[in-house]
């Protein structure tokens, strides 16, 4: 009576597998026509040649996100989401790319119970420019690395006059500017003469970086002076302070910890929980 029962269980559940996935093939032809999820122009197909139960549970998923959002009104999703529909569509884009992971990335089932995951990572090779040496790019952005472009921050004093010498040199002629709190006040004129309508004169030697800052009136100790230059990359003494990265491939290692628990069902749970199973394909 038992095996009975089974095979006739498995033959509804069979049936029903058959139902959803004709179900799921009607929904895969909706939306690969919809714009703007990047399923068209036949990449919901391509997915389903790839990977039959992906594709269709996808569209399933679209379906019912559809269905829900629909019958959400405008509080509802406020209360909700704490947010506007905005914050839904961010749920979405989230959701979608989760579900392709596996089309992204390239995936390494674990073959112990410590395993390593691996990941790229690209990390500046020298402190310059605003840039530290070790440090992860897209965790630390130096806009400077790349370029030629220096600041150096002077130590202001309450007086007219500011002289000594830039960190970095040769520079490059029409390159200097002179800032206080943070604006250009003055520049070079590519003949070593600094000017500038707060300055009453200024000087700035390229090949030895000195330079000589006068303004008609002083500062206040309040505020900041820096000197934004380029340097001459070309020059063979400054090769060293090019810009340069490392990629590292970077191990992670993984080990799962058991949790070891005990449990036991009847053979009447077991059947109750094979309907639950059909009930479950049934919704979708």
């Amino acid at each position: 009576m038992e095996e009975k029962n089974k095979a006739a269980m498995e033959e509804r559940f069979q049936q029903e597998l058959v139902s959803r996935n004709a179900i799921a093939d009607h929904l895969i032809e909706k939306w690969e026509r919809k714009r703007g999820l990047a399923l068209d122009e036949g990449k919901f197909k391509d997915l389903f040649n790839k990977n039959p139960s992906k594709a269709r549970n996808l569209a399933i998923v679209l379906e019912n996100e559809e269905r829900h959002l629909k019958s959400l009104t405008e509080t509802q999703i406020s209360n909700a989401f704490n947010g506007t529909p905005q914050t839904v569509v961010k749920i979405i884009r989230l959701g979608y790319p989760n579900s392709i992971r596996g089309d992204v990335f390239t995936e390494f089932a674990m073959t112990t119970m410590k395993d390593t995951m691996y990941k790229i990572e690209t990390i500046y090779d020298r402190t310059v420019r605003g840039a530290t040496s070790g440090n992860v790019m897209y965790e630390s952005t130096a806009d400077r690395y790349a370029s030629e472009i220096n600041v150096d921050d002077l130590t202001v004093t309450a007086t007219t006059t500011f002289s000594g010498t830039l960190s970095v040199y040769p520079l490059r002629p029409y390159t200097v500017y002179v800032k206080v709190n943070g604006a250009i006040v003055a520049n070079d004129n590519g003949s070593g003469v600094l000017s500038g309508d707060t300055l009453s004169s200024g000087t700035i030697n390229y090949t030895t970086g000195d330079y000589s800052i006068v303004f008609s009136s002083a500062l206040a100790t309040t505020d900041t002076l820096s000197v934004q230059f380029n340097e001459n990359s070309e020059d063979s003494t400054l090769y060293s302070r090019q810009g340069q990265v490392n990629v590292q491939l970077v191990g992670y290692d993984f080990r799962a910890k058991p949790y070891p628990i005990g449990f036991m069902w009847s053979k009447m749970l077991n059947f109750k929980w094979i309907q639950h199973f059909i009930l479950v394909w049934k919704m979708f």
